[in-house]
């Protein structure tokens, strides 16, 4: 079997098999990457999973877990499988000090301290790579600007966690900078919650965008998302956040199912993408892929010259918890994201020009977990083993 019909095959095995896994409460993640030995990365494909702790022997039972399977049998080979520690959690919560007539927080915030103030300074007009948040949020990021699969109307994306959050409802106002960079949200309304998705398909809002001018340009990134492309192993992506600015990192595991708890009534959801590591060509500067507040935050593609290109692959949603040796975002697919939101990278109008014929407004809504995508050019991946 070939590499791609390997990867393909694991990803099938990963959608039907996951919420079995994720039962166990010490499983925190599934997904499909390449086996780690001895902290390297090797060239055999896995199932991979992580865990809140490794456990061995006793400590298995009196955790309430099990072993999990050495291999596991897809399409009638046995594939290696490899447990990683790993937990992750979302990169903004309920906002710490709410604002007079608004609902007490239900949880710490989890927002780090951003490295660009410029990022967390209200910015005329708007651009996507800078804080952004529900009044009752903490602060995220502005992703990139999407338009109404209908209408055409053009709206902020981020997270539904930074649109939305356990508080949030439509028509709520989203302000620009969020509310933990400039507690005085009353001048920096930037429009109201439309729609949002939490679940299995990702974590995304949109919101418009109507109050204040904007460009669509990602910050110090200079390139406006405009296509997608699915996110396959050791491709190289970048991102421009509130909090750690502009990070690269290469992807690490794809058809990935994490846990993440939400809090409030949400509580603990399964949500789907995929993973992204540190590049080990180009490292942050402080170890750091992704830092509270950078929720919302889009994956491009980079080009050869190792540019951001205008491909977007993911919607940065999670970021690892707790002390760990490794650094790993979570990012769903955005394509799945887009299509619950029922938006898309252009306008209609555009992508019916650019197509030559006309395109249904129902198009974004596509399967959360794509199966079917064209062949990529291998430019600007990892090859295994690197």
């Amino acid at each position: 079997m070939s590499t791609d019909k390997t990867v393909e095959a694991l990803r099938d095995y990963v959608r039907e098999h996951a919420d079995d896994f994720l039962d166990d409460p010490n499983v925190t993640s599934v997904g499909v990457g390449y086996k780690v030995t001895g902290g390297v990365r090797t060239g055999r494909l896995a199932v991979s999973f992580t865990v809140a702790r490794k456990l061995a022997g006793a400590a298995l039972e009196s955790a309430g877990t099990i072993p999990l399977p050495e291999t596991v049998s897809v399409g009638g080979v046995e594939v290696p499988t490899d447990v990683l520690q790993r937990r992750f959690a979302p990169g903004a919560n309920a906002t710490p000090v709410g604002q007079p007539g608004e609902p007490a927080p239900l949880r710490p915030p989890t927002v780090a301290e951003a490295q660009d103030p410029e990022r967390t300074r209200r910015r005329d007009p708007m651009q996507p790579g800078v804080s952004l948040a529900n009044v009752t949020v903490t602060a995220g990021t502005f992703g990139c600007v999407v338009y109404d699969a209908a209408s055409g109307t053009p709206y902020a994306l981020s997270n539904w966690h930074v649109l939305n959050g356990p508080e949030g409802r439509p028509g709520d106002a989203v302000v620009q900078p969020g509310p933990y960079d400039e507690p005085n949200v009353a001048n920096n309304k930037v429009g109201v919650l439309v729609r949002s998705y939490l679940g299995r398909s990702g974590d995304g809002g949109v919101a418009t965008i109507d109050a204040r001018p904007f460009t669509a340009d990602v910050f110090e990134l200079g390139v406006t998302p405009a296509s997608y492309r699915r996110a396959e192993l050791g491709d190289r992506l970048v991102k421009s956040g509130r909090t750690t600015g502009v990070t690269r990192g290469v992807v690490t595991r794809v058809e990935t199912v994490v846990e993440i708890d939400y809090g409030g009534g949400q509580g603990v959801q399964r949500v789907g993408g995929f993973e992204i590591g540190v590049d080990p060509a180009d490292p942050p500067a402080d170890g750091e892929v992704s830092m509270g507040g950078d929720s919302g935050s889009v994956w491009l593609q980079r080009a050869a010259s190792g540019q951001a290109s205008g491909e977007a692959s993911g919607l940065h949603f999670a970021g690892e918890s707790g002390a760990t040796e490794t650094e790993h975002a979570i990012a769903c697919d955005l394509q799945a994201i887009l299509g619950e939101l029922q938006v898309a990278l252009v306008p209609a109008a555009s992508a019916e020009s650019a197509s030559g014929h006309r395109r249904d407004a129902r198009a974004p809504r596509s399967d959360p977990h794509p199966r079917a995508a064209a062949r990529i050019s291998s430019a600007g991946r990892i090859p295994p083993g690197d």
